[in-house]
């Protein structure tokens, strides 16, 4: 049985060097293209890929900028270190917290543990 043409004219088939509508025949090129069987499973991982390296270098770029701009400030970047441990004891000293030999005794460790 003949198809008539005007029924021909609006089939669309997905394989290479048929007709797609009103368009002349697709090479096998443009085929993958349009439909996506070109890459296969690797062009998925690669976009995969590509979208959390975007993503998270554009979090950490963020986190670094919030973190530069801030250290400038007051409190902002205090240092952990035996001159930090020297000064929380003299202010517990002078507060009257701790007295004279327990003040000597844990300068001399401190100092010590820098060595």
């Amino acid at each position: 049985m003949a198809v008539p043409t005007s029924r021909m004219r609006h089939q669309t088939r997905g394989r290479a060097g048929t007709v797609l509508g009103d368009q002349l025949p697709v090479p096998r090129e443009a085929n993958k293209m349009m439909w996506g069987t070109g890459w296969g499973w690797g062009g998925w991982v690669a976009m995969l890929i590509m979208m959390v390296l975007f993503w998270g270098l554009t979090v950490a770029g963020i986190i670094a900028v919030v973190r530069y701009l801030g250290a400038g400030r007051p409190g902002g970047n205090r240092g952990s270190g035996p001159a930090d441990a020297e000064e929380i004891l003299a202010e517990r000293f002078a507060r009257g917290e701790i007295d004279q030999d327990e003040y000597t005794r844990r300068r001399d460790l401190l100092r010590s543990s820098r060595r």
